[in-house]
């Protein structure tokens, strides 16, 4: 054997133990390495609040999460099947009434590249004034010169029924009356010495 022969079988034992050095020192590194990107630990709604009007399709919130972007967001639980979710939106799904219920329960889920979240949240219903329906109707006054031309302003019309309130004639056996908005107004001639009265019957209506 040469001298050059006995360096080489002397050296191969040292370059394999540092080759398995190397080797193990990557396989441990691979096996601690953090996961790619930050998972979600935290999911906002930009409101939490819903008025009893509202109708289905109504967007009630903007959905966000922490973590790397791009998220997707998803319901997962609505006891009462009162929203949806679509992209970032968490929107109205049925009809809500505040006599009924005040508040509604919806669980979303955030999920990115790197994991999902789940939050629970109570949607508040706000209570808005309901239209009362008119009960009295009244006129500012209710005589009139026997002379007065057509077209004259007799009376005022008022209700105790919430605004917007529409008038209208729902009886006038004589003929004698016309309304424009809320006035009544006279429609034909009147003579004292014929008719020293002549009834009318007006309707209020309004939304209730």
């Amino acid at each position: 054997m040469s001298k050059l022969d006995i360096n080489l079988v002397r050296r191969l034992p040292v370059l394999l133990a540092r080759q398995g050095r190397s080797l193990e020192l990557l396989t441990s590194t691979s096996l601690t390495s953090p996961p790619i990107g930050t998972p979600p630990t935290d999911i906002a709604l930009s409101a939490s609040s819903v008025l009893e009007s509202a109708v289905p399709g109504t967007v009630i919130a903007t959905i966000s999460a922490n973590g790397d972007s791009p998220w997707s967001f998803a319901k997962l639980n609505d006891p009462d099947s009162k929203f949806r979710v679509e992209g970032s939106n968490l929107i109205l799904d049925q009809p809500i009434d505040f006599e009924t219920d005040t508040e509604h329960a919806v669980r979303i889920r955030a999920t990115n590249a790197s994991g999902s979240h789940n939050k629970d949240f109570t949607i508040s219903v706000l209570d808005v004034a309901e239209a009362v329906a008119p009960t009295v109707v009244d006129l500012s006054s209710t005589s009139v010169f026997e002379n007065a031309g057509i077209g004259a302003q007799i009376a005022t019309i008022s209700s105790n029924g919430t605004a917007p309130v529409t008038y209208s004639i729902e009886n006038d056996p004589d003929g004698k009356f016309a309304i424009n908005g809320n006035a009544l107004e006279l429609a034909a001639t009147l003579d004292f010495e014929t008719d020293t009265e002549h009834p009318v019957t007006i309707r209020a209506t309004n939304a209730a």
